[in-house]
């Protein structure tokens, strides 16, 4: 079943699709549509997202925990020796986020071989 489009909402669709901080689920919220609906329509009508806001929709995620500069501190721990966990606490974040950060920067060591160097310092044998 196909509801037909008012003036009123195809005004509001040439208005605000592909406008900085209007999304696709937004303008589908004011026009009470799917965003299905509201992408199809929009193409019907020659209506696209100018490349710039493609572009820049692509880095939307979440914010780190970590700025950089304590991002480099927990790395400059670590490779003191100091624990995740002891690390985590003192950034009060988790000790998986100061892993991840750990295996972020060792990208080029296999993790069998950091996991063993790992065990060889936590059991406190030398290198």
């Amino acid at each position: 079943m196909t509801t037909s489009w008012s003036e009123r909402e195809v005004r509001i669709l040439r208005r605000d699709y592909g406008k900085r901080g209007r999304s696709l689920r937004t303008i589908a919220a004011t026009l009470n549509r799917t965003r299905n609906a509201v992408s199809s329509k929009a193409t019907q009508l020659g209506l696209s997202w100018s490349l710039e806001l493609r572009v820049s929709s692509a880095n939307v995620g979440r914010r780190p925990k970590l700025s950089s500069y304590q991002q480099t501190e927990a790395r400059e721990r670590l490779a003191a020796g100091e624990s995740y966990r002891a690390i985590a606490r003192i950034f009060d974040v988790h000790h998986g986020t100061i892993a991840r950060l750990a295996s972020i920067g060792a990208e080029a060591e296999p993790v069998s071989r950091r996991r063993a160097l790992h065990r060889r310092l936590r059991a406190g044998s030398p290198l």
